[in-house]
C-alpha cells in the first residue's frame, strides 16, 4: 500500500478519536445555556440517555450543535433512559429545561 493511501485513513483514526463526548460541570452546562439559551430556545436541548456515570445531552444554539455529558454525582435526573449509540430518528428521548434543573419539558407545551 502506497504511502498517500494511509494519510486519509490515518486521518480518519485521528477524527474519530478526538470525537469524544466533552463533559462539563453542572455549572459549566448552567453557563452555557444562560448565555446562549433564551425564552424562545425552550425546546433546544434533548436528553440522550444516562449511562452508570453520565448523563448525555445535546443543545442547539442558533445554527450549531453541541453534545455534551454531565457526571451523575452533581445531577440527578427523576427520569432516566438507556444512552443508546445511535437514535436513528430523534435527537434524543424528549426535550428538557437546562435552566430549570434539566427537567422533562411538556412538550404539548411548546
Amino acid at each position: 500500500m502506497k504511502i498517500s493511501k494511509i494519510y486519509p485513513i490515518l486521518i480518519c483514526l485521528l477524527l474519530t478519536a478526538c470525537n469524544e463526548t466533552p463533559t462539563w460541570t453542572l455549572q459549566e452546562a448552567n453557563e452555557w445555556h444562560k448565555k446562549y439559551s433564551n425564552a424562545q430556545m425552550i425546546g433546544s436541548t434533548f436528553y440522550q440517555g444516562s449511562d452508570k456515570s453520565f448523563h448525555y445531552f445535546i443543545s442547539r444554539s442558533m445554527d450549531s450543535w453541541i453534545d455534551y455529558k454531565i457526571n451523575k454525582k452533581e445531577l440527578e435526573l427523576k427520569y432516566e433512559e438507556p444512552k443508546e449509540e445511535h437514535i436513528s430518528s430523534r435527537l434524543g428521548h424528549f426535550l428538557v429545561d437546562p435552566l430549570n434543573d434539566f427537567q422533562k419539558v411538556n412538550e404539548n407545551a411548546l
